[in-house]
Parts: C-alpha cells; sequence; structure tokens
C-alpha cells in the first residue's frame, strides 16, 4: 500500500538514480527541475489534505504571537512555515513548522510562554521534524502517513 509520503520517498530515490546516470549538467540542470516542481504539487496536495482534516485552509505567513492573540514582540522567522486559519471563522488557527536545526525543548518553551501548544505526529518518521503550534485547547487530526508506522527501507 502506498501513500503520499511513500511517493515523496520514491521520487526522492528515483531522482538519485537517474542523477546518477546522467553526465550532462544542463540535462541534470532541467531533471532537477522537474522533480522540484513534482515535489513542490506533492507537498502542497499533502498542506492541503493536512489542513483539511483538521477544518483549516493554508493562508498567508503569521506569526507565534498573532496567534497567540499578542502585541508582536520581536519579528519571527519560520523554518519551511506553512499556516492555517480555521475554515469557519477564519481565525488564525495553526503555524506547522520544519525545524531542522532548533533546540526542540526551547522552541516548545517558548511557545508554551504564549500560551501556546506543540503537537507532533505519532509516527516520528513520518518526516523531518514536524511541529504543529496551536491554541492550548485544539486537537490536531494526523493523515494515516502520520499515525501508521512504516520501517524505513
Amino acid at each position: 500500500m502506498t501513500n503520499a509520503l511513500d511517493e515523496i520517498l520514491d521520487a526522492v530515490h528515483h531522482l538519485q538514480q537517474v542523477r546518477s546516470t546522467v553526465s550532462d549538467h544542463v540535462a541534470d540542470q532541467r531533471i532537477c527541475q522537474q522533480f522540484q516542481s513534482a515535489q513542490n504539487a506533492r507537498q502542497a496536495a499533502l498542506a492541503h489534505a493536512f489542513g483539511n482534516l483538521n477544518g483549516w485552509r493554508v493562508t498567508t505567513p503569521f506569526t507565534p504571537y498573532d496567534l497567540a492573540g499578542r502585541r508582536r514582540e520581536c519579528e519571527w522567522y519560520m523554518e519551511h512555515g506553512l499556516y492555517y486559519r480555521d475554515a469557519r471563522t477564519r481565525a488564525k488557527a495553526a503555524i506547522v513548522m520544519q525545524p531542522y536545526n532548533a533546540d526542540l525543548r526551547r522552541l516548545a518553551a517558548t511557545f508554551t510562554a504564549l500560551g501556546l501548544r506543540c503537537h507532533a505526529p505519532p509516527n516520528a518518521r513520518a518526516s523531518t521534524v514536524f511541529i504543529v503550534v496551536t491554541a492550548p485547547q485544539v486537537t490536531v487530526r494526523w493523515l494515516p502517513e502520520q499515525i501508521a508506522f512504516r520501517p524505513l527501507q
């Protein structure tokens, strides 16, 4: 059985195989651009599916201060952030981030100090670090890929 995350991993492996057979720099660049375009489309589909499952819509960026309903205290950069609003009320609902090089305990403490809550999928291998920041009362629903365990191959 395949799912969207399997498709992304399979595409990465396929790209590596194809690139190993190409010696022309221009052809390699074209292959990489096609791959990135397809990956962007797959990731966008997952972002929308995750939002739909939770009753959210992808929106423009906002900060954790905005989500907490506080005055913005400083600028905030969100690495690979996705931003969601409630589909019914349009209220800011969640920020999803994939902080590759962050101290996760410190990050969680920062959000907790703002009155926010961090959620992580049950399947830690579903993706790179995947954190969903919401108001404390929010329950996050996970895509099947984020729940089921699949050993690395």
